[in-house]
Formats: C-alpha cells, structure tokens, sequence
C-alpha cells in the first residue's frame, strides 16, 4: 500500500459520501478532501480501482458506489 495517500477505507467513505448523500456541503467536503489527497477525481479512482477486481463497490446499502468510468458518475465531478 502507498502510504502517501489516505487509507482505502477512507476513499471508500468520500466516494460514498459524494453518491449517497443529499447535503451539498457533505458532498463538497468529501470532493475537497478526495482533491486535495490525490490532485484530481481521476488519480482518486485509479487508486480505489487498484485495490479490486471489481469496478463499483457496494457499501451494503444495495447501492453502488464509485465507478469505473467517471462519464458514468457525473455525481462525482
């Protein structure tokens, strides 16, 4: 694991926030801390997507959570 970024986990729980939550300055928050970890949405979901086989997440909400392809999820840009 590169330690120069923040745990999966915690990338994890901002892609969450950014799709699951209606509080626009929740999601805000979370695409700051994402930007500010990894420079860009793009290096944020390479990084996820390196821990995995699989391309979306399912937090046990029975909901997806980050996508493989950003054009997919323009909740996160």
């Amino acid at each position: 694991m590169n330690t120069k970024y923040p745990p999966k986990v915690l990338v994890e729980t901002w892609f969450f926030l950014i799709n699951q939550n209606d509080d626009y300055a929740l999601q805000q928050h979370a695409r700051d801390m994402l930007t500010g970890a990894f420079g860009d949405m793009h290096k944020a979901l390479y990084y996820i997507n390196e821990f995995t086989l699989q391309s979306h997440f399912d937090f046990g909400t029975g909901s997806q959570g980050p996508c493989s392809d950003l054009n997919q999820c323009p909740s996160i840009l």
